[in-house]
């Protein structure tokens, strides 16, 4: 049992460590070690953990990924209580996680929709489409809600270098599904040639 919450606390110790990507992967890994354990003093572990990295973190993404956890682990707990005490005082500590939960999604930066695959590939076919043509046609994507792009591309057709072509096709990188931060920083072209 105690290897079992060493690894616990490890994986809950990663979470602000690693790129946001791969949060949810570890999140799967501690929802499975903490079905492991038992309840202490009528609270989960894996919730009274989640909950401590939410309080600490500056990151509001990761405060809000912790709470979100910590609140679905304690809905468990709660759920299985046995007695009327043991039972309230199960429900206080979700009560507590829950409005912990609301604060941080008052917190936590709008996300954006995530993009589907049709939209990814109509701002990629216009990167590699303005690299070989060297022109811009802005038909098939949304101007107002890729203005960073499309200005990275005018900059590329106005002064003819290399960087603001290369700074859009990391721009169109990081928003294929799958990819990471890094593999889209490093293999830009090669993620947009290939996908």
């Amino acid at each position: 049992m105690v290897e079992i919450m060493n690894s616990l606390r490890l994986f809950c110790e990663l979470l602000s460590l690693i790129a946001p990507n791969e949060r949810e992967e570890l999140i799967c890994q501690i929802h499975n070690e903490a079905g492991k354990l038992c309840y202490v003093d009528d609270r989960d572990q894996a919730a009274i953990l989640l909950e401590l990295i939410g309080d600490q973190t500056e990151d509001a993404v990761l405060r809000l990924l912790c709470y979100k956890h910590a609140v679905f682990r304690a809905k468990w707990c709660a759920q299985a209580a046995t007695g009327g005490g043991e039972g309230i005082s199960r429900a206080v500590h979700l009560r507590i996680l829950q409005d912990k939960q609301m604060h941080a999604e008052q917190d936590a930066p709008a996300q954006p929709p995530p993009l589907d695959t049709s939209e990814w590939h109509a701002l990629r076919n216009l990167v590699l489409e303005t690299m070989h043509t060297k022109r811009l046609d802005l038909s098939s994507v949304p101007v107002e809600r890729y203005a960073e792009l499309i200005s990275l591309l005018e900059e590329y057709l106005k002064t003819g270098k290399d960087k603001p072509i290369d700074c859009a096709a990391k721009f169109v990188a990081r928003l294929c599904p799958g990819v990471t931060e890094e593999v889209a920083e490093k293999s830009a072209w090669l993620v947009l040639e290939k996908s």
